[in-house]
């Protein structure tokens, strides 16, 4: 891992539980469930790559838009 990463690069990984996507290897998101009874249950899951943090970093480029691909065309 080099230093200036952070820990932020991006790593194959399971998103939503079931497909393999690009995530990052640090980033992780809390996600709450609320059910009939308003219990909650909770789990972690990945962030897609690039994260804000790899984007604030300069480590990856900004994904495109839809508003930007329309205006180009």
């Amino acid at each position: 891992m080099a230093a200036e990463t952070f820990g932020h690069e991006p790593v194959t990984g399971l998103v939503d539980g079931r497909a393999l996507n690009i995530v990052c290897a640090r980033c992780s998101t809390t996600v709450t469930h609320y059910d009939e009874a308003y219990r909650p249950s909770r789990w972690t899951r990945p962030v897609r790559w690039p994260c804000s943090t790899a984007l604030l970093l300069g480590l990856a480029n900004r994904p495109p838009t839809a508003q930007h691909d329309a205006m180009e065309s």
